[in-house]
């Protein structure tokens, strides 16, 4: 078992699986636009146990230092999760070829998981996602205090702590 909290400043971000950008059926239609109509996420259960055995490799092999699920809200969710766990930041950057950027940020494709790892381990785990075939992105680095997307949006680890902690009692008021 692994954590998900970042662990070091300076590691490599990683995404396991592909992204596609599904969004029907998930929060962030549902919480930005009300809308709960459309199809779920395609399932593809062979990517689903490569993709979770190689994770289970990677962590049985202590190549990497955390690993989240990427599931409801996507990845700024999951990102913001490890980052709000480990009071540690992220800088990340959309690949050049990508979907638009609520697709890439908040789609709930299955089968992808986000996973930090020290520089000492990047060959190493490049050489194993490639022997098995496995889809994955180089999102960033961990960094101090605040979470950076594209160098142009930020907030403070700080900030998303808060908010965390608050959300519920100003989403249903005192109880």
């Amino acid at each position: 078992i692994i954590s998900k909290d970042f662990k070091r400043i300076g590691n490599h971000i990683f995404i396991i699986g592909k992204t596609v950008g599904h969004l029907y059926q998930s929060q962030f239609f549902r919480e930005v636009f009300n809308f709960f109509d459309g199809p779920p996420p395609e399932i593809n259960l062979f990517n689903e146990k490569n993709n979770g055995l190689i994770i289970q490799k990677l962590i049985h092999l202590k190549l990497l230092e955390s690993v989240h699920d990427i599931s409801l809200g996507g990845i700024l969710t999951s990102l913001s999760e490890m980052c709000i766990s480990g009071n540690i930041g992220a800088k990340i950057k959309m690949p050049q070829k990508t979907l638009n950027i609520h697709n890439y940020l908040f789609g709930e494709d299955q089968s992808r998981y986000i996973i930090e790892l020290d520089e000492k381990n990047k060959n190493k785990v490049v050489k194993i996602l490639n022997d098995n075939s496995i889809y994955y992105e180089i999102l960033g680095v961990t960094q101090k205090e605040t979470l950076e997307i594209n160098s142009d949006e930020s907030v403070k680890v700080s900030e998303l702590s808060r908010i965390n902690s608050s959300w519920f009692k100003n989403y249903y008021g005192e109880l």
